[in-house]
């Protein structure tokens, strides 16, 4: 199997071959604003014209999703949301890696607490063998990768795999466009945490290629 390397993702043009004080955000709510819309009045006043008036809403709507519990039906925002978060604390982890040289506590914690399994083993090795000659690549205050879902390929509620496209514009000095990543994310035994994780998932899987039968059943 491959793996798109740390935090540079494919930017280097080489993958990892693999089997794969921070700041968190707070709480574990996402929120998605809707747009704003335009409402019609229509008023009539006796002996006089009709005055028609178009107002536009400055008010948005504003959807809650909870990261921390499984909801009854998966849906693609809600996976979004879970992937926003473990990315912002994989982000905290890239983040303590390129302002201190190391691997320090603090960013083995956070990788700590959102892989699980295998895959958390191939991220230390991957921090560590690609730390020297990738850090220069990366900005020198990077934020977080992004993963988008393009496809929910299951979803139960003791896993979810995906397929999802990944934007490292905000980590690496010269990103690779479109990443395709394949993520499966497994139902966390440890309680949420606003310190650590704040989402009910961690990732089991995260790969260039499709994972396989065994993961997601």
């Amino acid at each position: 199997m491959r793996r798109v390397g740390w935090a540079l993702g494919a930017l280097l043009s080489l993958a990892a071959v693999g089997c794969g004080s921070h700041a968190t955000t707070p709480g574990a709510v996402s929120t998605i604003a809707a747009a704003p819309s335009s409402t019609s009045v229509s008023t009539s006043v006796v002996g006089s014209t009709t005055a028609t008036s178009s107002t536009l809403s400055a008010a948005t709507t504003t959807v809650a999703i909870n990261t921390a519990i499984v909801p009854a039906v998966i849906t693609v925002g809600y996976v979004n949301a879970v992937l926003a978060q473990l990315n912002h604390i994989y982000g905290n982890a890239v983040r303590l890696v390129v302002k201190t040289g190391t691997i320090p506590p603090a960013a083995v914690a956070d990788l700590d607490s959102i892989y699980s399994g295998q895959q958390y083993q191939d991220e230390l090795h991957v921090f560590s063998s690609q730390l020297v000659s990738g850090v220069q690549l990366v900005k020198s205050d990077p934020g977080d990768r992004v993963f988008h879902v393009r496809k929910i390929l299951r979803a139960v509620p003791a896993c979810i795999s995906a397929e999802v496209s990944g934007d490292y514009a905000a980590v690496s000095i010269t990103p690779a466009a479109d990443v395709t990543l394949f993520v499966v994310l497994s139902h966390s035994s440890v309680v949420p945490s606003v310190i650590s994780n704040p989402t009910a998932w961690d990732i089991s899987y995260e790969m260039s290629n499709s994972p396989a039968g065994s993961f997601c059943v």
